[in-house]
């Protein structure tokens, strides 16, 4: 029985593509997977953002007393 090495080498580049198919796709899924965590993390420090920054009435709030009543 004779192998003929055209049909070998057909064979080799169908596996070498389907296996770099197969690597690009598994990359494709880490990578969105990875985005869509940190896209969580933002919403998340979003919301953090907005929880602090209460509006204040006046920046004197942000004073001690002895600084507020402190003369120039």
């Amino acid at each position: 029985m004779e192998i003929n090495t055209d049909n070998y080498l057909v064979g080799i580049s169908f596996i070498i593509k389907n296996l770099l198919i197969i690597l690009l796709v598994t990359g494709y899924f880490v990578f969105q997977y990875f985005l869509n965590k940190s896209k969580n993390k933002i919403e998340k420090l979003e919301e953090k953002v907005c929880n602090r920054e209460s509006h204040v009435s006046s920046l004197d709030e942000f004073l001690d007393p002895e600084e507020l009543n402190r003369k120039l």
